[in-house]
């Protein structure tokens, strides 16, 4: 089985007679080489992929269980294929992220295997593989989700033949997502106190997925609160809603925004929205300031929703009522 190389930096040793020279030089400037050069903002370190994504499958053997296996490491993201012997498959598929594809390259390349990218979020690959191994490996620069859609012989490729991670894990779905996520207990974006918000609305539901189970799907994490909504194929639903806090709404902003939805209430105590979503997601982003409380009223195409149909953090655990409150602890 080929690991990805690991990618190392050479770093050329200094001269200590540049450290004397340098002193030398400063102490002879005087009192104006004691001027400082002001120091550049620090690039935010971006939030890690999902843990169930980490670590390269222990069941992906070369010739082994037929499909896909993705997996992510240092050296960035890998999506292999493999075929028992005999069986000779065709594997297509469409990955998309919001932010960019880098460093791509296929993995045992043959003359009918290829891939393309336009430069920015979109990439697609065609592999032909029989009982070797093909695949393609790569990095995301800056973004927050990894969304695949991944075929094989033309249909879309049932996820138990799809092994994510360390623990070859199957998604609930295909297509399917990968995001980034706050670490469990993690760091602030809710307000001026940092993140000390219910334990249930910590991190992205695992279950939320495009197109997946209708309804509302509301967390936090380190970018702040996050208050999503999609449907399954075929299913449009209006969502409408009221939510309250007493400190004020900040760093508002809608979630794929299209021309029918819509936000109101920056700066304020009561922020409403208007949506309309179909087997994609819609939604809305923020952050409360000076606030220990928010409500949320939440509905559906007229009528409160069911708690059976809102998903709190990452173990979509529901609430007991609707409205439902969230506390600081």
């Amino acid at each position: 089985m080929v690991q990805p190389m690991s990618k190392t930096i050479a770093r050329p040793a200094l001269l200590a007679g540049l450290g004397v020279g340098l002193a030398l030089t400063f102490a002879a400037a005087g009192p104006a080489a004691a001027q400082t050069t002001p120091s550049q903002p620090v690039p935010a370190t971006p939030l890690p992929w999902e843990t169930r994504v980490q670590g390269m499958p222990q069941s992906f053997e070369r010739g082994g269980t037929g499909g896909y296996y993705l997996w992510h490491d240092d050296n960035g993201f890998h999506l292999w294929t493999t075929d028992p012997e005999g069986i000779d498959s065709h594997y297509t598929g469409t990955l998309t992220t919001d932010g960019t594809f880098t460093n791509i390259a296929l993995e045992h390349p043959e003359n009918d295997d290829h891939f393309s990218s336009d430069g920015a979020g979109t990439l697609t690959f065609d592999l032909h593989t029989a009982s070797g191994i093909d695949g393609i490996d790569f990095e995301v620069q800056g973004g927050t989700r990894l969304d695949l859609s991944l075929l094989r012989d033309g249909n879309q490729t049932s996820p138990d033949k799809i092994f994510l991670g360390e623990d070859s894990v199957h998604p609930n779905r295909n297509p399917f997502a990968v995001v980034r996520r706050a670490n469990q207990g993690g760091g602030g974006g809710g307000g001026g106190n940092g993140n000390s918000w219910d334990r249930r609305i910590q991190g992205m539901p695992q279950s939320f997925e495009a197109g997946g189970h209708g309804g509302y799907y509301f967390w936090i994490d380190g970018q702040g609160f996050h208050l999503w909504t999609t449907d399954p194929e075929n299913i449009d639903s209006h969502y409408t809603g009221t939510l309250t806090t007493d400190g004020s709404f900040d760093a508002v902003s809608l979630e794929k925004p299209e021309g029918d939805d819509s936000v109101s209430g920056q700066g304020g105590g009561t922020l409403s929205f208007d949506l309309h979503t179909h087997s994609g997601i819609d939604g809305i982003n923020f952050s409360v300031d000076g606030a220990t409380t928010v409500t949320l009223d939440l509905w559906r195409d007229g009528h409160r929703v069911s708690v059976d149909n809102i998903f709190l953090g990452e173990d979509s655990v529901h609430p007991a009522h609707n409205p439902m409150e969230v506390h600081q602890r």
